[in-house]
């Protein structure tokens, strides 16, 4: 009976990248494709999107946001719109 030992042979390493993803009809199934080679892999992705849903109930209403104050000078309309990041609000 013959016996090889080819020890420890390793090839060249390998490098796998996301190409891309892309959405498709639900309809159609998966698919992964490579663009690479065999050293190099690109893998892009076709996932498809789920069926629709049926429509959820209507959620609670949110707060009121704060209202913009408005003054007429001079013939011009100006609108000052709180800010909550300034102390006082500026006029446009």
């Amino acid at each position: 009976m013959a016996r090889f030992d080819l020890g420890s042979v390793q090839g060249p390493a390998a490098t796998v990248a996301v190409g891309g993803v892309q959405t498709v009809s639900y309809e159609s199934p998966a698919n992964v494709y490579n663009t690479g080679d065999e050293h190099a892999a690109v893998l892009n992705f076709q996932i498809p999107r789920g069926p629709k849903g049926e429509r959820g109930e209507r959620g609670p209403a949110g707060d009121a946001g704060p209202a913009p104050q408005f003054e007429l000078r001079e013939g011009h309309l100006y609108v000052q719109y709180p800010d909550p990041e300034e102390e006082e609000p500026a006029w446009a």
